[in-house]
């Protein structure tokens, strides 16, 4: 039942399509003929047959000073001229003759079109030529508008000189004409405008295809439609006489043919673009043929005229309607025929376009069907056989145009078919955001109580760890002091009871300054030093330092800008631990210190006299000085000197951050 349904939607759909195609070609062509009664065209004399004193001379007649001579000339009827047997074969040049008598009365003109070579002589004197000094071969004439006024020249035959390079006289009913330029352009109003028609809309649709297209650059399938459309476009304007009339389009004309294949391209990779990845195989290949043949098609047209219109006419026509029942076989073997608003529209463009071509070879291949038709379809014949090949082209483009809207369609479809499953998705996770957010809330806090938990105890782990490292560092020092002051005192208690005396007095003050230095870094880390006061803290060690453990300390500190109360610190503990450890494990007398800054970087360089440094793992209080200092991103570096100095301790620092 369902399939039978589609059934008879896909026969409204053609039938309608179908029914609003004819009527709009009836109306077009009473339009344009003023009528459907006869066909109403003008009154023209032809070469071939209508001017019955018409004359041909076969072969060269002599020209002098652009003056032709006739008197040794041979004229001949034109059915007489056509029934000679070296005329068959003839090859080269040929004289027509119009006698005054048999042109129009009003407003004569010449038109001349189709022939590739002629020269125009009016009273015996050279008035117009055609390609007739220098030959280019790639040349289409069949569409010229030249008209030659002989209003002039009444009382004088008319002399047209044709050099032909085609065996046989060429005496087509249309390629010399004598009639009133009201009716030329009458003629040519009639006969281009279904081809001016097809050009303006398949011009209107590139442009908005294109427009299109650079609005949104990720959808390529409108670039293809657009050069569908534009290579139809310019085929249509290229070709029509009217433009001739304004312009020479003649060698644009000649390589007209490559648009075909052209647009063959673009429509196989607009099909890529509506039916995806699993259509490519085929038409990939397709497209590739045809590609190939175009750059081909471009060479020959430059080297051999006359391979080149056999590829562009015979075997790419051939070649399109294998591509055409090839991408439908493909399109029904990966798709079905299905009625999707796409399908449907492809297969009848397809179908339309092999059918149109078809009737094209049947024409050329047996003119008396032609002529049947000319007989009993008058206006089809003259209006719409002629323009058969941009009619298809149009047709084909009308159900190129009915897929996109399909595919966009379906594209459309889809996105509000995701937006309703994502709005779905949205629904559900709000209603489970809902259902968790009580279960959610006691977790996080049961969460963030076993953190505040876990970050007291690393608290307090890092306050025993900082208390430690200032017991180390300020008691460190004034001990290691006292330490040696009570030694001298011990050695000198009975050689010399008051310089033991001064010593003992001098350990007790250490122990003193030592409990007066813890204070004073506990007020350190409440308070945020001044800008002095690291300079001053350092003199301070320093000169007790000297006085304490009787060493010398060369001291260089330049100016410092504000630093950070933690680089303060860092720094005057680094001091410290340096000169005790310099003291204590080194046995140093002479200690030289600078602390400069240079840009962004603070540079601490401690060096002394006493033991070279030997590699050991840090004790307590260098790692505790390498933290600080990791900290800050700065680095420390402890060597020895095998010169003058014992070792020397190295700091950087930088002050981006500290500043």
């Amino acid at each position: 039942m369902e399939r039978k349904k589609r059934g008879i939607t896909l026969i409204f759909k053609y039938a309608l399509f179908v029914t609003i195609g004819v009527a709009a070609c009836v109306m077009l062509t009473s339009l344009i003929n003023g009528g459907l009664e006869k066909a109403n065209l003008p009154i023209g004399q032809g070469v071939a047959s209508e001017m019955p004193g018409v004359e041909i001379h076969v072969g060269a007649l002599p020209v002098e000073a652009g003056i032709v001579r006739t008197e040794d000339a041979s004229w001949l009827q034109p059915y007489e001229a056509a029934q000679l047997a070296r005329t068959r074969a003839f090859e080269g040049e040929y004289w027509i003759r119009l006698p005054s008598s048999e042109l129009p009365s009003r407003d004569p003109q010449l038109w001349i079109r189709g022939v590739d070579r002629y020269e125009v002589f009016l009273n015996g004197t050279s008035a117009f030529r055609f390609n007739i000094d220098s030959y280019n071969p790639r040349l289409s004439t069949q569409n010229q508008l030249r008209l030659l006024p002989l209003h002039d020249f009444r009382g004088s035959d008319v002399l047209i000189r044709i050099k032909q390079s085609s065996p046989g006289l060429d005496l087509l009913e249309s390629s010399v004409v004598a009639l009133p330029a009201e009716e030329v352009f009458s003629h040519i109003f009639r006969q281009n405008a279904v081809r001016a028609l097809l050009g303006v809309l398949f011009l209107f649709l590139g442009a908005v295809s294109l427009l299109v297209f650079a609005a949104n650059r990720k959808q390529l399938v409108y670039l293809y439609f657009a050069l569908i459309n534009i290579s139809n476009g310019f085929g249509c304007v290229i070709n029509a006489e009217f433009l001739n009339y304004y312009a020479d389009t003649s060698a644009l004309a000649y390589y007209s043919p490559l648009l075909l294949p052209f647009a063959m391209v673009a429509y196989l990779a607009f099909l890529e673009q509506i039916y995806g990845p699993g259509f490519r195989s085929l038409t990939t290949w397709l497209r590739r043929l045809t590609t190939v043949c175009l750059p081909c098609c471009a060479v020959l047209a430059w080297m051999n005229q006359d391979v080149y219109a056999w590829m562009t006419g015979e075997l790419f026509q051939g070649l399109l309607i294998a591509v055409l029942i090839a991408a439908s076989l493909s399109i029904v073997r990966v798709h079905r025929f299905q009625v999707d608003g796409k399908t449907e529209w492809v297969m009848l463009g397809n179908g339309i376009m092999i059918l149109l071509w078809v009737q094209f070879w049947l024409l050329r291949l047996f003119p008396s069907i032609e002529k049947w038709m000319l007989a009993k379809l008058p206006l089809y014949a003259i209006y719409w056989q002629p323009e058969m090949m941009y009619v298809a082209g149009f047709i084909f483009v009308l159900c190129s145009g009915l897929a996109l809207f399909g595919y966009l369609r379906d594209m459309q479809d889809q996105v509000h078919h995701y937006a309703r499953q994502l709005k779905e998705q949205n629904r559900k996770l709000q209603e489970l955001d809902e259902l968790k957010d009580k279960e959610t809330y006691r977790q996080l806090q049961a969460s963030m109580m076993e953190t505040y938990e876990a970050l007291g105890e690393v608290a307090i782990w890092e306050e025993r760890n900082r208390i430690a490292h200032e017991i180390h560092d300020i008691l460190g020092h004034k001990l290691t002091g006292a330490a040696m002051q009570l030694e001298a005192a011990k050695r000198l208690l009975r050689i010399d009871p008051d310089t033991a005396q001064s010593k003992l007095e001098a350990a007790l003050e250490s122990v003193r300054k030592g409990l007066e230095d813890v204070r004073a870094a506990v007020r350190m880390m409440k308070e945020r030093p001044s800008k002095d006061d690291l300079v001053i803290l350092l003199n301070e060690l320093i000169n007790e330092t000297e006085q304490m453990a009787g060493v010398i300390i060369e001291r260089y500190i330049h100016p410092l800008p504000v630093l950070d109360a933690f680089v303060k610190k860092t720094v005057y503990h680094a001091l410290q631990e340096g000169l005790t450890n310099g003291i204590k494990h080194g046995g140093s007398s002479l200690f030289f210190f600078t602390l400069r800054v240079e840009g962004d970087m603070l540079h601490f360089v401690l060096c002394n006299d006493g033991a070279p440094y030997t590699a050991v793992p840090y004790g307590f209080g260098l790692s505790a000085m390498k933290e600080r200092i990791k900290h800050l991103g700065g680095s420390i570096e402890l060597t020895s000197l095998d010169n003058r100095y014992g070792s020397v301790l190295k700091i950087d620092i930088p002050l981006k951050e500290s500043a």
